[in-house]
């Protein structure tokens, strides 16, 4: 299994930080109390998965290779788990062997597996495969055996919540491990589904103890109203649906229900609801029945309904890593059905094969994708053009890229199709359109999701327009794009902070550090904004203020070199020579960044020769 894991996702072992992979590879963690304090992503109670971040930091420092590494290793023991808990579970070897293979080879794991970031998937799901493992061992077994199973049932369950939260779906599944299929010899069903239940329900509720006093922040997220809301559910259903059972590069790769909505919005919402029905009642007949298949489709049924969009979720509308949890439960049933597969039935046998054969293309196809953001973004775009999120990563590569006339094209383009034309960038008729357009509201939606109202995402998009045409040194054109931001959405701070650095670019530092005062105001969270009024202040000669800002960024980002570099050149300019020197020693204890540069800066302040604090400001 885990050459079969290593042969289909070879080609990820090389790929490149991705998206927020950079900031995990760096992390903020020191020690494991801090795993539990600091919110994962800076949201997130997620702390195992902090936990296996620093580890990981600890073996090999910021060498993506080794991250990349320990995802296909998770990857192999939880295909290794399937085999053992559905051979288990079934009681049937070959059952949990060709579920193992499945697992493996499913294209609905490739981004879990493949991207750093979709470590929180590959852990919850080898943890929730540890509580049925204990749950199902305890259901074949009496006294001390039982208790003990039933303990590793509960502590698989607490740590695949303290992986990913949507685990807590399965606690469910618990009595129905019992119920199915028991065995003979231990007629007490009902007494032992009590049990598994507050085994199950203890994990549960410290959980929710932790939660509650290390929990993350909570996000603000945006309800577009009960129609919206059952309209996406139902395409999110039909998405997810035809990604674990017919995968395909579109329901792979899309991250919106575009594609469905472009069909039929209402049309595709229904076959969704459908197609849960059909599977609720199928659920039902094989609960009556007692078997355990009852027990692999409530996996992946429960497994579904917390990403299916019934509540706003952030970030993307749908995403492949969301249904891996699911994809367990779907590998399972495949296994029985291999191995209830007619030993003469070639044409059955031939299928099976080709499905093998498929999936296995299309995973080690998918992997490849994941090199690089340029890559795995350009296919997104192509599977799902509508996708804001998508054409805002694009942008921002390109932008990183020194390729502005790209993120411009791309920009441009989505904005010609979300308002039916051009004139979108002009600030005395961008409100009414948005306003009285009904097709311009709702193709925003469909890309946008639930993280930004849709005239906020509308002005983010123009502000990163905004930021392209400035490195064209189309400034005329950036002050166009940023007024209509502003008629949208006046307060949003991105348009502050692509303000400042257009009077930046015309080097007016004073009325630059004023677009990034009402940024910070707006939201102080972002670094970037105190590093640029930082720079600002340098020009001006403001040495304390400048230091302030340069602190306020380290507190941020205190794995940024940098930031550290600057931050104490300030303080050597106004004559604060030791301030200097703890600001290198902080940025050598916390830095992920320039460390060569702060060790040599550290350096000449040793050196008799020269004062430290001119040292560290001559150096700059």
């Amino acid at each position: 299994m885990l050459l079969l894991s290593i042969a289909v996702f070879a080609s990820s072992l090389a790929g490149s930080p991705i998206w927020e992979d950079r900031r995990l590879i760096a992390g903020p963690e020191r020690t494991i109390a801090d795993c539990f304090r600091m919110p994962f992503l800076g949201t997130y109670f997620r702390p195992l998965v902090s936990v296996s971040f620093l580890i990981d930091r600890g073996l090999a420092g910021g060498v993506p290779f080794q991250f990349h590494q320990t995802n296909v290793l998770l990857h192999a023991v939880a295909a290794a788990l399937v085999m053992a808990v559905v051979g288990a579970s079934f009681r049937s070897r070959l059952a949990g062997l060709a579920a193992g293979f499945v697992f493996a080879l499913q294209p609905v794991q490739t981004s879990t597996v493949a991207w750093i970031g979709g470590r929180t998937d590959a852990l919850c799901i080898a943890f929730a495969l540890l509580h049925a493992l204990g749950l199902f061992k305890a259901r074949d077994c009496a006294g001390p055996a039982r208790l003990v199973w039933l303990t590793v049932a509960s502590i698989g369950f607490l740590a695949a919540a303290l992986a990913k939260e949507q685990a807590l779906a399965l606690l469910p599944l618990a009595p129905l491990a019992m119920a199915c299929d028991p065995s003979p010899r231990f007629p007490d069903r009902a007494r032992r589904a009590v049990h598994a239940t507050l085994a199950t329900a203890v994990a549960a509720l410290v959980f929710l103890i932790l939660w509650r006093n290390f929990g993350g922040k909570a996000m603000v997220l945006v309800d577009h109203g009960w129609a919206y809301r059952l309209r996406l559910s139902g395409q999110s259903l039909l998405h997810y649906a035809l990604l674990l059972i017919v995968p395909n590069p579109i329901s792979m790769h899309a991250v919106t229900t575009t594609p469905l909505q472009s069909v039929s919005p209402w049309g595709t919402a229904l076959a969704g609801y459908a197609v849960l029905s059909g599977l609720v009642a199928g659920g039902i007949l094989l609960v009556r029945a007692r078997v355990v298949a009852a027990y692999w489709l409530a996996w992946a049924l429960l497994a579904i309904v917390p990403v299916a969009n019934l509540v706003p979720v952030s970030s993307l509308i749908v995403a492949p890593y969301r249904a891996a949890l699911s994809g367990v439960g779907v590998a399972a049933l495949c296994g029985l059905w291999v191995s209830r597969m007619p030993r003469h039935g070639k044409v059955a046998r031939c299928a099976a094969a080709l499905a093998f054969a498929g999936a296995a293309a299309l995973t080690a196809w998918g992997s490849t994708l994941w090199v690089d953001e340029a890559t795995i973004l350009r296919t997104m775009r192509r599977c799902d053009p509508g996708s804001l999120w998508v054409r805002e990563g694009e942008a921002g590569v390109a932008l990183a890229t020194r390729h502005p006339e790209a993120a411009e094209a791309s920009l441009s383009r989505w904005l010609d199709w979300a308002f039916g034309g051009r004139g979108w960038d002009d600030p005395q008729s961008i409100g009414g359109r948005f306003r009285r357009g009904p097709f311009v509201l709702e193709r925003i939606l469909a890309g946008n999701g639930d993280k930004r109202a849709p005239a906020t995402a509308v002005a983010d998009v123009l502000t990163l327009l905004a930021y392209a045409r400035i490195d064209l040194d189309a400034l005329e054109g950036a002050v166009r794009a940023l007024a209509a931001a502003a008629v949208l959405d006046p307060s949003n701070p991105s348009v502050a902070l692509a303000r400042g650095r257009l009077w930046m670019r015309r080097e007016r530092w004073a009325d630059a550090v004023a677009e990034f005062d009402r940024s910070i105001a707006g939201n102080p969270r972002v670094p970037t904004a105190h590093i640029l009024r930082g720079l600002c202040l340098r020009r001006l000669a403001r040495w304390r203020d400048a230091e302030s800002s340069f602190q306020a960024a380290s507190r941020l980002e205190p794995w940024v070199g940098r930031t550290w570099i600057m931050l104490s050149e300030m303080r050597a300019r106004h004559g604060d020579a030791v301030g200097a020197r703890r600001a290198l020693e902080a940025g050598r204890a916390n830095a992920r960044t320039d460390v060569g540069e702060i060790e040599s800066l550290l350096g000449r302040t040793r050196s008799p020769s020269g004062d430290s604090g001119q040292s560290s400001g001559h150096s700059h």
